[in-house]
């Protein structure tokens, strides 16, 4: 029977720990003190008000003494009273009896005090009063006066006890409750903070847990805060645990090795594909300084930038040779940052062995195309040149229709092979000149030139072509002296205003449009042709690739390549606005420097700037 209380009362402390909110268990810490403060407050103001009667009665038995002597006074004073004193004696034996009405013991003395004093009254009323009778009275009067002041001591001593007993009592509970209302609130907050502090010291030894990688404590049961606090502390390691999980799969299986460096240059983690890309297993690499494994040729270097990196360089990527385990040598990309918190150089090493094989044999495959095949073809056009001339003489000199018709013959096909050849020398040019210039081998040489100059000799280089097209040309620009790379700059005019020729129908116009604002140059070639298909609008500029259009009008679909190239180098931009059927505006951007806004320096326009 004695162990269902002690069960409900831990029951009900362990409900105060683990289910009750921090803001529940404040206001309990409050609430109780509080209360009991209140009830101390209301015994205390009881026992006040308590005094504070006893008080009264202590005035109320000295006011029933004095007018109980009062009334015997006034007998003793005059045997013939006069209608005020008598008047006054009434009054008072009133106001007795009022005073004394929750005294049944002293009302009953004072109602014998009053039929004393009527008698006393009456007797003064005779004429003359009889001496003996007076004198009885008188003495009545005062015992029974005695008799009531005797009632009002006793009275007056019970009063004056419970008063004092009642001070004291609220003295020392005043002082009682203040000590009881300090230890009930240490009592309170100290059992609360210490099972709140129990408990956030088990999520503080979790987060520490989850610092060093090991399994947590247990959750904490309840729904307050902290165990809410616990459970999302439990989901959040979950969480971490999963991406971790996820996030060394995808280390793991990278094809790229992926490895971390500490500030003394060894190899602190490195994943599973330094095996099959190195032919190193983890183990071995792990806690190997990386000049291991290092070209001895590029250690140094290696260990310069790592060092730049370590101590605080911007990101970078650089290249070095690595010696596999079977003394191969391969080529890696570095791709490395260093972590101040982890004090870690992280780094993906990526295998560019095949890529370095491949531009070489680009390399090789474009200096064959430039040597073993540009000299052949070039000397095989100017071959073909000779032999049209001679046929040309040999012409001039026979005589007969068939050897006319012969000459005839062979002159077309040879003029056809020299077209091919000089196509296939066009090609070639143009392949070489991409390379080059995406490659950087190619560097601008800008210079002053007339922007009329530039456009004068882009004229002459496509009217031959627009007169055979049957097109019309228009130009338009403001003239001015500016720097830029004149040859590559009409490379890119020549190249944009054949394609226009090319494309435009015979009769038609292709407009050139140039301005020169805030030393930018920026030019517009308009045609009315076909226009461009809006799905090759984002390819027109890539290698080899033209617009499908109903005729094919050739090319090698290296032109517009070359120009965006050539407008890059010199930090602008190029595009084509075009409706299909209505026509193409190809445009480009490119900064120059215009000498009409140098500042103190004048144009001669009779100089030769170009």
């Amino acid at each position: 029977m004695k162990i269902q209380p002690i069960k409900l009362y831990n029951k009900f402390r362990q409900w105060l720990k683990v289910d009750l909110r921090l803001a529940r268990k404040g206001l309990i810490v409050v609430f109780v003190p509080m209360t009991f403060v209140l009830i101390l407050m209301s015994i205390l103001a009881y026992m006040l008000n308590e005094a504070e009667f006893d008080v009264w009665k202590e005035a109320d038995s000295k006011l029933v003494i004095a007018k109980a002597n009062s009334i015997n006074r006034s007998f003793l004073k005059d045997e013939e009273l006069d209608q005020y004193t008598k008047q006054d004696i009434i009054e008072q034996i009133q106001a007795l009896k009022k005073l004394t009405i929750d005294n049944p013991a002293q009302l009953e003395n004072i109602l014998q005090l009053e039929r004393l004093a009527n008698h006393g009254l009456a007797l003064c009323q005779k004429k003359p009063a009889s001496s003996k009778e007076l004198s009885q009275l008188l003495q009545d009067l005062n015992l029974q006066v005695e008799q009531i002041e005797k009632e009002e001591q006793k009275e007056f001593d019970k009063n004056i006890f419970r008063s004092s007993v009642n001070r004291a009592f609220v003295r020392q509970g005043l002082v009682l409750g203040l000590v009881l209302n300090i230890i009930l609130g240490v009592i309170m907050a100290s059992y609360f903070s210490k099972g709140i502090t129990a408990r956030l010291a088990l999520v503080f030894e979790n987060s520490k847990l989850l610092a060093k990688n090991k399994p947590l404590l247990p959750p904490q049961a309840g729904r307050d805060e902290i165990a809410r606090l616990d459970r999302v502390f439990h989901k959040m390691a979950e969480t971490l645990a999963e991406l971790s999980h996820k996030e060394k799969a995808v280390i793991d299986n990278a094809l790229d090795v992926i490895f971390t460096i500490d500030s003394d240059g060894r190899i602190s983690m490195i994943n599973h594909a330094c095996f099959t890309s190195w032919g190193y297993t983890p183990e071995e690499l792990t806690g190997q300084k990386i000049t291991k494994v290092l070209h001895k040729s590029d250690k140094a270097l290696a260990m310069v930038l790592i060092n730049k990196l370590i101590k605080g360089a911007a990101s970078r990527a650089f290249e070095t040779r690595l010696v596999r385990k079977d003394g191969t040598v391969i080529d890696i990309l570095w791709s490395a940052t260093w972590s101040k918190m982890e004090k870690s150089l992280f780094c993906v090493a990526h295998d560019i062995t095949q890529r370095k094989e491949v531009e070489r044999v680009k390399r090789d495959f474009y200096a064959m195309i430039s040597h073993d095949l540009r000299t052949p073809l070039t000397s095989i056009l100017f071959s073909l040149n000779i032999v049209l001339k001679r046929i040309d003489n040999l012409t001039s000199q026979l005589a007969g229709r068939a050897a006319a018709e012969t000459s005839k013959d062979l002159t077309e096909e040879l003029q056809a092979a020299e077209h091919n050849c000089a196509h296939l020398l066009k090609l070639i040019d143009s392949m070489l000149t991409v390379e080059k210039i995406e490659a950087g081998e190619i560097e601008l040489s800008p210079k002053m030139f007339k922007l009329s100059s530039l456009i004068k000799k882009a004229e002459e280089g496509v009217n031959a072509y627009a007169r055979e097209q049957q097109i019309r040309l228009t130009w338009q620009y403001d003239d001015a002296a500016i720097a830029a790379d004149e040859e590559r700059l009409l490379q890119v005019l020549i190249n944009l205003l054949g394609n226009a020729i090319k494309f435009s129908p015979a009769g038609s116009e292709v407009k050139f449009s140039a301005r020169l604002s805030d030393n930018q140059l920026a030019c517009e070639i308009e045609d009315h042709g076909p226009g461009i298909p809006k799905q090759y609008l984002s390819t027109i500029f890539d290698r080899y690739k033209q617009a499908k259009t109903r005729e094919d009008k050739g090319g090698t679909g290296l032109g517009l390549t070359i120009c965006k190239a050539i407008v890059k180098a010199h930090g602008g931009e190029i595009g084509v606005n075009s409706t299909e059927g209505k026509g193409s505006t190809f445009w480009f951007k490119i900064s120059v420097i215009s000498l009409n806004k140098l500042p103190g320096k004048q144009i001669n326009k009779e100089d030769s700037l170009g």
